[in-house]
């Protein structure tokens, strides 16, 4: 069986015969609703975007099929398979777009209905979905049909982009509107292994802090796991059923890390940021943050059980104050992390009554914290 089709723009219904346009076939003369009738293409399937456009355009599709290049199937019926409008079989080199803006497309549906007669543009409520994959249009082999009086109309269902609501919770569980934005959908930021930092996409920043997890209720107990979260629409009327959508967001302040290698610290070394370490540091080979060793560090390095080992670092000014890290200062916090193997090599002559060497620091400030934490390793001077 092969399926002969010939597709037409409609502008306007008012000037149906006059406004005709080819978009696979040229028809020449006045009335070609009647060539195409000679030619065979009587039925006619008409798509009709219900406010969207195609193509750029307010206008309707109408596909006309030849029911000679049909056969009659078992329920004595001649089926047509149809294709969306903007299914890319049409045409892969110039496939047609059906938009409309701030909506997306549903499907298309067989019959609408006004949700309010005296006001159309308050929108419609839909019914009998069309399924491309499975649903054909069946007629009468013997049927006299003309190409102008459509044997079905499908109708766009558009659906407003749904409202995200972004909530912060502070620790006492109070919320505060962060972001409301409105989409089809909203990629959510996770963790990923191996990836030291959230990729925000399209999801609000917030200056200052780092994002810890998105939840879809107020108490924080339910997280999303999904990619993305979307709202809800019944497939049935083409109408959502959730249109507003909220979530709730837990922030850490300032920047946060999770480091897996080597290469994560070095590139993200920041002497106020958080750590959080997820491997074994072997650091072989390879030379410590200069951000780390010649800064005043103030932030947070949670170890997880790791170690940070085989580090070597060499001083050869004779006025710095300089270790591991320079100084570390009374808001710096470190946790559960084991400094193995470290050696600090003091290359200097005559040393400045200020300098300060140190094989973990060359200052550490009253305050500092440190829990469950070791260090082992050389230094040497001289």
């Amino acid at each position: 069986m092969t399926t002969s089709k010939k597709v037409i723009k409609l502008i306007t219904a008012a000037v149906m015969l006059a406004a005709v346009v080819a978009i696979t076939v040229s028809c020449a003369g006045k009335d070609r609703y009647s060539k195409l009738d000679k030619e065979g293409y009587t039925v006619s399937v008409t798509f009709d975007p219900s406010g969207g456009t195609v193509k750029g355009t307010q206008s309707t599709i109408t596909d006309v099929f030849n029911t000679a290049d049909y056969t009659v199937g078992a329920n004595g019926k001649i089926n047509i398979p149809l294709l969306a409008p903007d299914d890319p079989k049409r045409d892969p080199n110039n496939p047609l777009s059906v938009t409309k803006i701030d909506h997306f497309l549903a499907g298309w549906y067989t019959e609408r209905t006004p949700i309010d007669k005296s006001n159309p543009s308050k929108g419609y409520t839909y019914s009998g979905r069309w399924d491309f994959s499975k649903d054909t249009l069946s007629v009468d082999p013997d049927g006299t049909y003309t190409s102008s009086e459509s044997q079905l109309t499908l109708y766009a269902a558009w659906i407003p982009y749904y409202n995200f609501e972004i909530y912060t919770v502070d620790d006492n569980g109070k919320t505060k509107l962060l972001s409301e934005q409105k989409a089809i959908n909203l990629t959510v930021p996770m963790w990923k292994e191996n990836v030291a930092t959230i990729e925000m996409g399209n999801f609000p920043k917030r200056d200052g802090y780092t994002l810890e997890a998105v939840y879809l209720d107020k108490a924080c107990t339910t997280p999303v796991t999904t990619a993305s979260v979307t709202g809800e629409y019944n497939q049935a009327t083409g109408v959502a059923t959730v249109s507003t959508v909220k979530l709730y967001t837990k922030w850490r302040e300032g920047d946060y890390y999770k480091i897996y290698s080597v290469k994560d610290l070095r590139k993200y070394a920041n002497a106020s940021a958080t750590f959080s370490l997820e491997a074994d540091l072997d650091f072989t080979g390879t030379s410590w943050p200069a951000a780390l060793g010649g800064a005043k560090f103030t932030g947070t390095i949670i170890g997880n059980g790791h170690s940070i080992k085989n580090v070597s670092i060499n001083t050869t000014s004779a006025k710095s104050t300089n270790g591991l890290f320079a100084e570390i200062r009374a808001e710096a916090v470190f946790r559960d992390v084991t400094f193995e193997n470290i050696t600090h090599t003091v290359s200097v002559g005559r040393v400045s009554r200020d300098a300060m060497f140190g094989l973990f620091a060359g200052y550490i400030a009253e305050g500092a914290t440190f829990d469950n934490v070791s260090i082992s390793g050389e230094l040497i001077i001289g």
